[in-house]
């Protein structure tokens, strides 16, 4: 479900963005969607960046992410 939202944000999308979405969802809140994030970012599913301009976070998601979700 995570994966779907970030490649919906199409890397324009803050944990906060991503967050909103969510909860719009009917599924479980736990475990914290910060960590569900790190640990995509680790298994190479998503990628983290900072706008200079901005002091939010950007979630993108990866080719291997895309691979997963087709």
């Amino acid at each position: 479900m995570l994966l779907q939202l970030v490649e919906r944000g199409k890397g324009k999308w803050s944990w906060y963005e991503l967050a909103n979405a969510l909860s719009r969802r009917d599924v479980p809140r736990e475990p914290d969607m910060m960590t569900v994030l790190k640990n995509l970012s680790q298994r190479g599913l998503v990628k983290r960046y900072v706008e200079k301009e901005s002091p939010r976070d950007r979630w993108e998601l990866t080719s291997k992410g895309e691979v997963l979700l087709k």
